[in-house]
């Protein structure tokens, strides 16, 4: 029964490892001081380009990958700092995943809308 409830959960359970894997190392980069400004600009856009893939490459649901990515990102900063520097930060990559699930959602709409206007 345990098998196969994992085996049922399996994409769901490899994304969040990999959200939380990101949420900690940009967190653990920022703690040490080796991330600038520019430099998290550019991990939030990428974190948003890598979500996307991961809610299209693993078929997970939007919505489970949204809960996913706001626990991780309120409860990973409290790995480091109880501060609101660190919530703020959390928060931040939440908006990246989200960013990223909305990505997910309008390349599948205009994916089908594509298909659509093929088959008329």
């Amino acid at each position: 029964m345990r098998s196969d409830t994992i085996a049922r959960y399996r994409p769901e359970l490899v994304t969040l490892l990999l959200l939380a894997a990101v949420s900690v190392g940009v967190l653990a980069g920022v703690q040490r001081g080796t991330f600038t400004v520019a430099v998290l600009g550019a991990l939030v856009a990428g974190i948003a380009v890598l979500s996307a893939g991961l809610v299209r490459l693993f078929a997970v649901a939007e919505g489970v990958f949204v809960l996913e990515a706001l626990g991780v990102a309120v409860v990973s900063p409290l790995l480091f700092e109880r501060s609101v520097r660190f919530e703020l930060y959390g928060f931040g990559l939440a908006l990246a995943f989200l960013a990223g699930a909305f990505l997910s959602l309008a390349a599948e709409r205009s994916s089908t809308r594509g298909e659509g206007d093929r088959a008329a």
